[in-house]
């Protein structure tokens, strides 16, 4: 009688079956079927820093997969390898200011990159800020006109507020304004970039994002402010 293999499942939609068959496999191979990336065709990435990211790496002409599953953990782009096909060269991690601040965060994740590590990932961190301010340092650098503010998407207006405020708690919101047109490349503060910054903290206050008053603006992290 012939052994009965996880091989032999094919790969369902049923999830119990597919519970079935990592399981079987795990059995007959051992650890080294975690390493085995679990992909949903229709994963997007999490953030619009990760978005941001992704289109850079796309239009270098690399191939990757947003929010890679790997032994129970979420990768945030996987970034296949262009001569071995299903397999990845590389594993980035998108992080903000908020992670830098975050202790447990840092533990946490220790244990995750060990984890991943030794299943075989190469692991590389971008941060939020540092990606930001590069990217608008090489936009003006190359002699290009700074993007206008109308032409940038809320959600990344909010996600550079918030991880310039992380980054400096305590700013007033002028301070906040300030920065975030240095981060934007904006030599100026026209009324159009005031008013529109001005919506975007007030509605991360609305959301509960942000917390203190003009004078004195902290990150709301769990609950509680940062700084």
């Amino acid at each position: 009688m012939r052994p009965f293999r996880g091989t032999s499942l094919p790969d369902s939609a049923n999830e119990s079956v597919q519970h079935l068959k990592r399981y079987l496999e795990y059995a007959e191979n051992g650890p080294a079927v975690l390493a085995r990336d679990v992909v949903q065709s229709d994963a997007e990435p999490d953030s619009p820093f990760e978005e941001s990211v992704l289109a850079v790496l796309n239009g270098w002409g690399h191939t990757v997969q947003p929010q890679v599953g790997v032994a129970g953990y979420r990768i945030d782009l996987g970034l296949r390898h262009p001569r071995h096909p299903g397999a990845y060269a590389l594993g980035i991690e998108c992080d903000g200011a908020m992670y830098h601040s975050s202790k447990a965060a840092r533990d946490r994740d220790r244990l995750r990159e060990q984890v991943l590590n030794g299943l075989g990932w190469r692991l590389y961190r971008i941060w939020g800020t540092d990606w930001y301010r590069g990217a608008c340092g090489s936009r003006t650098e190359a002699g290009e006109t700074a993007r206008k503010v109308t032409l940038i998407a809320p959600a990344e207006r909010q996600l550079a507020l918030r991880e310039l405020a992380a980054e400096c708690p305590g700013m007033s919101q002028d301070e906040l304004i300030r920065e975030a047109c240095e981060f934007f490349g904006w030599r100026r503060t026209g009324a159009d970039i005031r008013t529109a910054l001005e919506s975007d903290i007030a509605d991360l206050y609305r959301r509960g994002r942000l917390q203190g008053g003009p004078d004195r603006i902290s990150v709301v992290r769990g609950g509680t402010p940062s700084g």
